[in-house]
C-alpha cells in the first residue's frame, strides 16, 4: 500500500502539479470564467471524487468474492478485469461540450467528426491499484496544506494525487481545452458568417424600404391631387345645387306669378263674354230702336256713345289679352330655358364624378406601368453591366 510509483517518481512524490499560464489561458477562453483562478480547481475534485468511488467499489467487490470463495481467484481475476475495463470504458470516454445540443451527421466537416464523435479519446485514464493505495495513505493534514496554498509565479499549484490525477491527464485536460477553444473559434466564426448575412439581408430591407417610402410618396402626391379634384368637384357640384334650389325658387314664384295672370285673364275673359252680352243686348235694342229711330234718336246717340265706349274697352282688352298671351309665351320660354339648365347641371355632376373614377382607375393602372417600368430599368442595368463586364475582359 505504500509503494511509490516507479514510472513516474517526480509526479508521484509531490502532491501536486504546476500549470502553466498558456493551459491556464486555454481553460479561461473555454469556459467563460473571469473571476479568480480558484475556479479551475472546483473542476477538477469532481472527476478525482468519482474515480475514488469507483476504486473503493471496486476494492469492496474484491473483498466480498475473496470471503466468499479462495479457491477461485481465476473468476475474481475475470471479474476484476471486467471491472477494469468498464472502468476504462467509462473514464476514457470524451465528455460532451458544455450546451451543446446532440449533432446530426448531416453535412458536418471532418473537423466536426472528430470533436462530435463519442468514441474515446484517451484509454488510459485509469490509475493503477499501487496509485489508488498511495492516495488512502496520504495524510489529512498535507491534504489541508495543499487545498490552503496558493497561486504560484508559473500558474495553479493543483494536487493531483489527492483527485487521482497524474500527468497523462493533465495532457489530456488541456488538450481537450485546446480542442474546446476550437471549437469556440469554429462557432465564433460561424456567428460572424451569420451576422454578416443578416447585415446584409438589413441593407437589402431598408433599401426596399426607401423604395416603398417613395413610392409612397409619389402615390400620396397623386392622392393629394386627386383629393383636390374631388374637393373642387365637390365645391362646383354644391355651387350647382345652391343654383338649381334659387331657381327652384325663382321657377316657384314665376308659377305664382303665372297663377295670378291666369286669374286675370279669367277675369277679363268673363268681363268679355258679359260686354259680348252687352253688345247683344244693344243690338237687340238697337234693332227694337230702328224702329223707333225717330222717336228715340237721343237715346242712339247714347246708345252709340256707350257703343263707342265699348269698342274702346274691347280694343282695350284686346291689347291686354295680346300682351298676357305674349308674357305667356316669354314666361313659358324662360321655364325651358331654366329646365335646359338644370339638365346641364345635372350632366355636368354626372360628367364629373365620372372622370373622378376614370382618375382612380388611370391612377392603379399607372401604379402598375411605374412598377413594370422599375423592373424593366433594373434588367436594362444589370444587362449594361454585364455588356460593360464582358467589354472589359475583351479589352483585357
Amino acid at each position: 500500500m505504500g509503494e511509490k510509483c516507479p514510472a513516474e517518481p517526480d509526479l508521484c512524490d509531490v502532491e501536486g502539479v504546476d500549470l502553466s499560464q498558456e493551459s491556464l489561458g486555454t481553460l479561461e477562453s473555454d469556459q467563460g470564467v473571469v473571476g479568480s483562478q480558484d475556479s479551475y480547481t472546483s473542476i477538477l475534485p469532481e472527476d478525482g471524487a468519482k474515480l475514488k468511488k469507483k476504486k473503493k467499489d471496486g476494492k469492496k467487490t474484491k473483498k466480498k468474492k475473496s470471503s466468499k470463495s479462495k479457491s477461485k481467484d481465476g473468476d475474481s481475476k475475470d471479474s476484476d478485469g471486467k471491472e477494469h475495463k468498464t472502468k476504462k470504458s467509462s473514464s476514457s470516454r470524451r465528455p460532451e461540450p458544455e450546451g451543446g445540443n446532440t449533432t446530426s451527421n448531416v453535412n458536418m466537416d471532418e473537423y466536426d467528426k472528430v470533436i462530435y464523435n463519442n468514441d474515446p479519446l484517451f484509454s488510459d485514464l485509469e490509475l493503477s491499484d499501487k496509485e489508488g493505495d498511495s492516495e488512502l495513505q496520504v495524510p489529512s493534514r498535507q491534504r489541508r496544506q495543499t487545498r490552503l496554498m496558493g497561486v504560484g509565479s508559473s500558474g495553479i499549484f493543483i494536487p493531483c494525487t489527492q483527485f487521482g490525477l497524474n500527468s497523462n491527464t493533465m495532457i489530456k485536460f488541456a488538450i481537450i481545452s485546446t480542442e474546446l477553444q476550437n471549437v469556440l473559434q469554429v462557432s465564433l466564426k460561424r456567428c460572424e458568417s451569420e451576422i454578416a448575412g443578416l447585415n446584409r439581408r438589413i441593407q437589402l430591407l431598408e433599401e426596399d424600404l426607401e423604395r416603398s417610402e417613395e413610392r409612397l410618396s409619389t402615390a400620396q402626391t397623386k392622392l393629394d391631387e386627386a383629393s383636390k379634384a374631388a374637393d373642387e368637384s365637390e365645391r362646383a357640384k354644391k355651387a350647382l345645387e345652391n343654383r338649381g334650389a334659387h331657381d327652384y325658387d325663382r321657377i316657384c314664384c314665376l308659377e305664382d306669378m303665372a297663377r295670378e295672370y291666369t286669374q286675370t285673364v279669367n277675369d277679363a275673359e268673363q268681363k268679355y263674354a258679359e260686354a259680348a252680352r252687352k253688345l247683344a243686348i244693344t243690338e237687340v235694342d238697337l234693332e227694337r230702336a230702328e224702329a223707333r229711330l225717330e222717336a228715340a234718336e237721343a237715346k242712339i246717340v247714347e246708345l252709340e256713345e256707350e257703343l263707342k265706349v265699348v269698342g274702346n274697352n274691347m280694343k282695350s282688352l284686346e291689347i291686354s289679352e295680346q300682351e298676357a298671351s305674349q308674357r305667356e309665351d316669354s314666361y313659358e320660354e324662360t321655364i325651358r330655358d331654366l329646365t335646359h339648365r338644370l339638365k346641364e347641371a345635372e350632366n355636368r355632376t354626372e360628367c364629373a364624378e365620372r372622370e373622378c373614377n376614370l382618375l382612380h382607375k388611370g391612377k392603379a393602372v399607372l401604379e402598375g406601368d411605374l412598377e413594370k417600368e422599375q423592373l424593366k430599368t433594373k434588367k436594362l442595368q444589370e444587362e449594361m453591366q454585364q455588356t460593360y463586364m464582358e467589354i472589359h475582359e475583351l479589352m483585357q
